[in-house]
């Protein structure tokens, strides 16, 4: 089966995008990327695939983008800079909601049972119980 030549251009249009990204915001996308993935995994496995779920979840992560997105151009427009070094406000935006993605996608996956390190669990079930069933999860 031949591939279209559109395909082949979409593809190269995205992956010239994603390469000239600084590495903040294509970690961010991963993230993003991952966390979809581990959320459609969990929701599968607890027999809890939901349309209007994925579709908040969607709606959440367009609005992180453009939280970061308009984060990077005030810091543009508004010339920040911190000790005279100009400060990235957008990069530094998108490394904190990377990091909450990361911590969304270690939630899905000790939920449907992936190992986790004990300290990294008891953190997660600190953080939020509920998300583990009362505080109870068992890593298998």
């Amino acid at each position: 089966m031949r591939i279209p030549d559109w395909v082949h251009t979409v593809f190269a249009i995205v992956a010239g995008f994603l390469l000239t990204l600084p590495s903040a915001y294509a970690a961010l996308l991963a993230a993003m990327v991952a966390d979809i993935v581990m959320g459609l995994l969990r929701a599968a496995v607890q027999g809890r695939v939901s349309s209007r779920a994925s579709f908040r979840g969607m709606v959440r992560k367009a609005a992180i983008l453009v939280l970061v997105a308009m984060s990077a151009l005030l810091g543009r427009w508004l010339g920040v800079e911190t000790a005279g070094i100009e400060a990235p406000i957008g990069q530094a935006v998108a490394v904190f909601f990377t990091v909450t993605e990361a911590i969304s996608v270690l939630e899905n996956a000790a939920a449907i049972g992936v190992p986790v390190p004990r300290f990294l669990r008891n953190a997660l079930e600190m953080r939020s119980p509920d998300k583990f069933g009362g505080g109870h999860a068992n890593a298998g």
